[in-house]
């Protein structure tokens, strides 16, 4: 997917108050991501990326639940829009310092004392992309 395919997908989603085409390009890889105001669109390639979509904001649902300092989904469904999955996100307001090892950690930990979601996690393919 190129930048000018996923303002298509974006603009037909209608997601953005305002033009698509004024959204910032944050990345742009298996997903492009946008920013607008205080909403970030994840724009998904293809459709085989639906289910990663799904359970990005079945965790991020979760995390609200148990209330963890994460990302919050502005919209608790992906679209699939021109075959590719959309999701809405709040923006993250901009570090007050650059992060470090022991934020991760206090952050590691408290996610690690929490019991099992209420849905089935896959193992991790950490390296799975690798071969793309």
């Amino acid at each position: 997917m190129d930048e000018a395919r996923a303002r298509d997908v974006l603009a037909a989603a209608g997601v953005l108050p305002g033009a698509a085409g004024d959204a910032r390009l944050l990345a742009l890889g298996e997903n492009a991501v946008f920013a607008a105001g205080d909403l970030v669109v994840k724009v998904g390639r293809d459709t085989e990326l639906l289910g990663r979509a799904r359970r990005e904001l079945d965790i991020a649902a979760w995390l609200a639940e148990v209330d963890v300092p994460a990302v919050r989904a502005a919209s608790p469904e992906a679209l699939l829009v021109d075959g590719c999955p959309v999701t809405v996100w709040h923006r993250l307001p901009d570090p007050v310092r650059p992060a470090e090892p022991a934020d991760l950690a206090a952050l590691l930990r408290t996610v690690h004392a929490l019991p099992a979601p209420p849905f089935v996690l896959p193992p991790r393919e950490l390296l799975g992309g690798v071969e793309r």
